[in-house]
């Protein structure tokens, strides 16, 4: 028997026409696969994350070798010092304060009115009782203060914890300077850069 075939072409799928029947054979687009731009996207993330690792590799070493480490550490414990001196030099001050008859009749007065404060529900005479504490807080403030200018002690311990916040600012700051100047560390920004560059060169 002689057959005759007549053939369509539909898009997904090839058409074959007999004397039998239609068959259709169906075909599976190919995968076009990730952009250009895409797989440059890709590829630079990653790259990040490459530099990304050099650079914190870098920084730890440069943390590690620094040639100010000790300085550093050596300001931070004198200032940690001189903030523990002058809280004890305030606490004897106001040790020796609260065995004067004023600045105990004061704080007697504070302690009554906070209490009665958290008990009253009438907001006009909570509103008066806070009056009363702002104002008997400000005269044992400046009873205080009047009893810290006069210490010596207090002074100089306030003195010296200011140099020695000075001093730490000051080092911290060179501190600072000097890991800018590490070799590795810059080379190792630098790569992490053009990988950021290269990323948004690619659009993403």
């Amino acid at each position: 028997m002689r057959l005759c075939f007549t053939f369509f072409l539909i898009v997904g799928c090839f058409v074959s026409q007999t004397n039998g029947g239609v068959y259709l054979t169906f075909t599976r687009p190919a995968d076009p696969g990730p952009s250009a731009r895409m797989q440059a996207a890709m590829e630079a993330r990653r790259q990040i994350n490459l530099a990304m690792a050099d650079f914190n590799r870098a920084y730890t070493v440069a943390l590690l070798n620094h040639p100010m480490e000790w300085e550093l550490k050596s300001a931070r414990l004198d200032l940690a010092k001189a903030r523990a001196r002058y809280a004890d030099a305030q606490m004897s001050v106001k040790q020796e304060l609260s065995k004067q008859p004023e600045h105990r009749r004061v704080s007697i007065q504070i302690l009554t009115l906070e209490e009665k404060l958290r008990s009253e529900k009438q907001l006009d005479q909570r509103a008066d009782i806070a009056l009363q504490l702002l104002d008997l807080r400000s005269r044992r403030s400046a009873i205080e203060s009047d009893a810290f200018a006069a210490d010596s002690t207090l002074s100089a311990t306030l003195t010296a914890m200011q140099q020695a916040m000075s001093q730490l600012t000051q080092v911290e700051k060179m501190y600072q300077w000097q890991l800018t100047k590490d070799d590795s560390l810059l080379a190792a920004k630098s790569k992490l850069d053009a990988a950021r560059a290269q990323l948004a060169s690619a659009g993403s």
